[in-house]
């Protein structure tokens, strides 16, 4: 999900009370409008169609992006880009590097319109070879590639400087570190929490109180019991097991979702802020006052997931933690239309003060962790992956005994879900 910032955000608080509302006063969008990209909007009752992948249109993503391309550098006596050169696609995203007969060939550096950096070899076209990938949010992958796919031995560092070990197998990633197994990945907090509960309940039972003192040491310990039990409920471990299926049927749910179209939105948000009274102070709030959503239209799309296949390395573990992510990306052409379309809602829908666009993805059954059993047929699954076992040893506040069981004795596989929207 990317969301855009309000336009002309006003600050909270103070002012006066007849000034009721603040912000862009003609509540209409203003901005110029994109130069390019129109000419790539689809019709609006365009149906997206796959494309398959094959040698014949393997340059066909090249070709999309670099359609109205600005290239400086070097040519060969056929005119084509050959040696060293700088490519700006009509999204924004730059390319530094080699070239030979017209293709990215050698070392080179692309810069993504979000910000992503590819630093590392390139072979037809394609990322091949030694190469990093820095993500804007600090998060980076130093693996090999083979034709544009994670294929070997990886480190990643994540934005506060851990670093993790993992192997691609043709894009399927198998962490060698597993991940904590408390929420929001703040070990040992379900052990904290239950502690809290425990001490808590104690001296609320076992001491002296006045009634309205004992009323406020109630109420907290009362928080800490639903806290506790909020992060029983969102740790991924209880994620997992309430989904348990044998690795025919994982593989058959990645082949449905390699074959479905991923589903754009755009949701458009007026609101603007009200000057009022409250607590015998003067305040803004906010108000919506109206929502407009649209879907983004595009053609073509092509399924660039690792082969389903490649989930038989889960077999060899009894029990696989098969974390799915969604990828969607867009060729230079498409980029260029979704902004378009957005500029287009924008300039439709604003009717107010105030905005904000926020552009959402999803493919039709994509679930986000799977639980994949490799046991023998009919062999049932460990006791520790048992939503009931799960929830009363964590009733018992001894559930951090089956979170450990469960990390330890299972692997953890990260596949991606990827998708180019083409046109």
């Amino acid at each position: 999900m990317s969301k855009q910032p309000a336009n002309n955000d006003i600050e909270m608080g103070g002012g006066a009370p007849e000034s009721k509302y603040l912000g862009n006063e003609s509540k209409s969008y203003n901005e110029p409008a994109p130069s390019i990209g129109f000419e790539f909007v689809p019709a609006e009752d365009v149906v997206p169609k796959p494309v398959l992948l094959n040698k014949l249109i393997a340059g066909l993503l090249d070709k999309l992006n670099e359609a109205g391309s600005q290239y400086t550098g070097d040519l060969n006596a056929e005119g084509l880009r050959h040696g060293s050169g700088k490519l700006v696609y009509i999204d924004g995203s730059v390319y530094n590097g080699a070239f030979k007969n017209g293709q990215r060939d050698g070392y080179g550096e692309l810069t993504l319109k979000d910000g992503t950096l590819y630093k590392g070899q390139w072979k037809n076209g394609k990322k091949h070879g030694e190469g990093k990938l820095i993500h804007p949010d600090g998060n980076i992958i130093q693996t090999v590639w083979n034709e544009d796919k994670k294929d070997g031995h990886a480190t990643l560092t994540t934005k506060d400087g851990k670093i993790v070990e993992a192997e691609y197998f043709n894009d399927l990633m198998v962490k060698k570190d597993d991940q904590n197994p408390d929420c929001w990945h703040l070990a040992p907090l379900n052990i904290i929490l239950g502690i809290i509960v425990w001490a808590m309940g104690y001296w609320t039972f076992n001491n002296d109180y006045s009634r309205r003192a004992h009323g406020y040491v109630v109420g907290v310990w009362i928080f800490f019991i639903l806290f506790y039990l909020l992060e029983c409920g969102l740790c991924k471990t209880n994620g997992f097991i309430r989904n348990v299926m044998r690795a025919h049927e994982a593989q058959k749910i990645l082949d449905n979702l390699k074959n479905e179209a991923p589903k754009v939105s755009m949701r458009l948000e007026n609101y603007h802020y009200e000057f009022v009274r409250r607590n015998h102070r003067y305040d803004y709030t906010q108000r919506t006052s109206s929502i407009h959503t649209r879907d983004f239209r595009y053609s073509e799309f092509i399924d660039q997931s690792a082969n389903p296949s490649s989930v038989s390395h889960m077999k060899k573990y009894k029990l696989t933690r098969l974390d799915l992510i969604l990828d969607i990306q867009y060729t230079a052409q498409a980029s260029q239309s979704k902004v378009c379309q957005e500029y287009n809602l924008k300039k439709e829908k604003i009717s107010d003060t105030h905005h904000d666009l926020t552009v959402t993805s999803r493919v039709e059954g994509f679930t986000s962790e799977i639980l994949v059993h490799n046991g023998e047929l009919g062999e049932s699954l460990p006791f520790y992956c048992n939503s009931w076992v799960y929830w009363i040893t964590h009733l018992l506040f001894i559930g951090w005994i089956v979170r450990i069981l469960f990390v330890s004795n299972s692997q953890r596989v990260s596949y991606t879900v990827e998708k180019v929207i083409l046109k």
